[in-house]
């Protein structure tokens, strides 16, 4: 028992297994673990039992719970905001509170009351209502209140845009040093290229691992022009900093004759190889169901097809943890990326059990060589013993199949 702060340990009762060896635990509060003995051997430890809700004590009191809604999040200055409010019971039970009468208070940023109203819940519970807000004066946080309870809204003297700046998704095969072209668009809401607009560029360039931790560092900026249609071209050589690969983000802001700017933003990836070669194939795999499916993207997540090169080698252990030699070649062959999407691929039920090694190679559009490689452990449910050396030897069952796909 845990009565307040002082631990207090006490045994409530004791409950005996029936024949399925199944024992049940009265549902209360007090209970806070349970203890497994048998005439003799009273040395196990005591397994402690967690409540998966908040714990609460069966003398506390009902509340009253209110919430507040709004039907939007922002509003310009004069606009009528319109709320609703939900006013319910809670305990054991969920019961709406009917009849009650409430007063809803408008309050500006400073705090300072704006309006108020009265309003009495219906038989669900609810009520709703409007405020009107000034049509002049301070801007920033409202907020709506009622009792404790209380929803914010935002006050602007915003002005609806004229246009928007859209930037295409960057695409092609290209590394350090090559050209990138960013394209895009200013266009009015209805669809028509902005002619006569100006437009400029930034592009910063930050890590590719979590790169949204970084600030970044600007690395380019100009101008380009805007064609009568609306449309923009950005031509960018990124070159290789301190990582193989980087991430970079563009943004073009574009102004219109009548002095209103709107910007956009893409984002995109350059490293030392211009495609990457993806598996499934990781950790522990099943030999006598898997199928080497291989997919070839570049670094922006465009899918490319290739001619890959794969080789299977057979690892050996060394006196180094998490070091190995490459041995036997247990196979090797051709095939082309995507082929596999489909439930095709290389079969490796032919191959033995043990720590192997793939190797995948191939040409970008431009010949440049990629290569990956992977290690991952072989297995065959129907191996006497694990095929490596584990404590703890636990492959997973499957939770994906293909078409006759047998399990």
């Amino acid at each position: 028992k845990n009565p307040g702060a002082d631990n207090i340990v006490a045994v409530p009762g004791s409950f005996r297994t029936d024949s399925d060896g199944v024992a049940a635990i009265p549902d209360v509060n007090d209970i806070r673990g349970y203890k497994a003995t048998l005439p003799g051997d009273q040395f196990a430890l005591v397994s402690h039992l967690y409540n998966s809700g908040r714990y609460r004590d069966e003398t506390e009191s009902v509340r009253e719970n209110l919430t507040l809604i709004t039907d939007r999040a922002i509003y310009r200055l004069g606009q009528t905001v319109r709320f609703k409010g939900i006013l319910i019971r809670q305990g054991d039970k969920y019961a709406p509170i009917a009849g009650r009468r409430l007063k809803v208070e408008l309050r500006d940023t400073h705090f300072k009351e704006v309006a108020n109203q009265e309003y009495t819940t219906n038989e669900y519970g609810s009520f709703h209502g409007e405020f009107v807000l000034p049509s002049s004066g301070l801007t920033g946080d409202f907020r709506i209140i009622c009792g404790q309870n209380a929803v914010s809204i935002r006050v602007e003297q915003y002005k609806r845009p004229g246009f928007r700046v859209e930037i295409e998704p960057v695409r092609g095969e290209f590394v350090f040093g090559d050209e990138v072209k960013a394209v895009g668009r200013a266009v009015s809401f209805a669809g028509v290229g902005l002619a006569g607009a100006k437009a400029e560029y930034t592009i910063v360039r930050r890590p590719w691992f979590r790169s949204y931790l970084h600030s970044g560092t600007e690395v380019d900026a100009g101008s380009c022009p805007i064609d009568s249609e609306g449309r923009f071209v950005v031509s960018f050589w990124p070159s290789k900093a301190d990582e193989r690969y980087h991430s970079y983000e563009i943004t073009v802001r574009a102004t219109d004759e009548g002095g209103e700017t709107q910007e956009g933003r893409a984002h995109f990836s350059v490293g030392e190889w211009s495609i990457v070669l993806l598996t499934d194939l990781r950790g522990m795999v099943d030999r006598d169901t898997a199928h080497l499916r291989i997919d070839a993207q570049t670094l922006n997540g465009e899918a490319v097809r290739a001619e890959v090169l794969y080789s299977i080698q057979k690892l050996k252990d060394t006196k180094t943890e998490g070091k190995y030699e490459e041995g036997e070649l247990l196979a090797q062959g051709a095939t082309v990326s995507g082929d596999g999407a489909n439930g095709g691929g290389v079969r490796l039920d032919s191959l033995p059990s043990g720590r192997v090694r793939l190797r995948l190679k191939a040409l970008d559009t431009k010949g440049r060589e990629v290569e990956t490689v992977t290690d991952f452990v072989l297995f065959s449910r129907n191996d006497a013993r694990p095929p490596v050396f584990s404590a703890l030897w636990t492959p997973a069952n499957p939770t994906e199949c293909m078409p006759g796909d047998t399990r």
